[in-house]
């Protein structure tokens, strides 16, 4: 095998003796000093944007937990970023279980959580947990495999409900209202469809559901 040897281009030589170039200019303090003063502006513009960035996408706007059995679930609810897609297919609700076995996390669908945050909790027949949500997003979790699966054509006639995700009023009405894990002894099972209910006789708990649910 001969090999051949060609010439460099000429980018490629004239990037490389720039970036030389470059390198011995800021070895020197006081070209150090004037690039840091060159470039500080844009650090100072692009340090907020990246916090906020941050913030937008790691924070919650809304968070909830509930515990049972050595067995957390929260419901956490993020921001819509429509910056750069449709935020209406964004998911940003986000189910979390917490256990003895690990954690799982799941990715609701329902991007209008300030309107529709009912989610409801229930314990299944065999030690597991069902969510069920608006527009039927219901999810099965199973807290031994740590996995989770859509809750359709299921026997649901033996699940224990626990309570639900959802605002509460404060004393001003909407204005402070706080988001909770509502207990069964506080409030009535009900599961919300929305305006959008077709029938759905085969999702889990149909007898619950209601096109809107009273307010906590």
């Amino acid at each position: 095998m001969v090999a051949i040897l060609t010439a460099p281009s000429f980018p490629l030589v004239a990037t490389l003796l720039l970036a030389g170039l470059l390198v011995q200019a800021l070895w020197r303090p006081r070209w150090i000093t004037f690039f840091l003063m060159l470039v500080s502006p844009f650090l100072l513009l692009g340090a907020p944007l990246a916090g906020w960035l941050i913030y937008q996408l790691c924070v919650p706007v809304y968070s909830a937990s509930f515990t049972d059995k050595n067995v957390t679930l929260t419901l956490e609810f993020f921001r819509a970023n429509d910056l750069v897609s449709d935020g209406l297919d964004a998911k940003v609700r986000f189910l979390t279980l917490s256990g003895p076995n690990g954690r799982v996390k799941y990715g609701m669908q329902g991007w209008d959580w300030i309107h529709r945050a009912r989610t409801s909790v229930y314990a299944t027949e065999n030690g597991n947990f069902a969510v069920l949500g608006p527009d039927y997003e219901d999810v099965l979790i199973d807290t031994g495999q740590l996995t989770t699966s859509h809750a359709f054509r299921v026997a649901s006639q033996d699940w224990t409900y626990l309570g639900a995700f959802d605002f509460v009023r404060g004393q001003n009405g909407d204005h402070d209202r706080s988001f909770r894990f509502i207990p069964a002894a506080e409030q009535a099972e009900c599961v919300p469809t929305g305006p959008s209910s077709g029938g759905e006789v085969w999702s889990p708990r149909n007898a619950a559901r209601e096109q809107r649910c009273p307010a906590a």
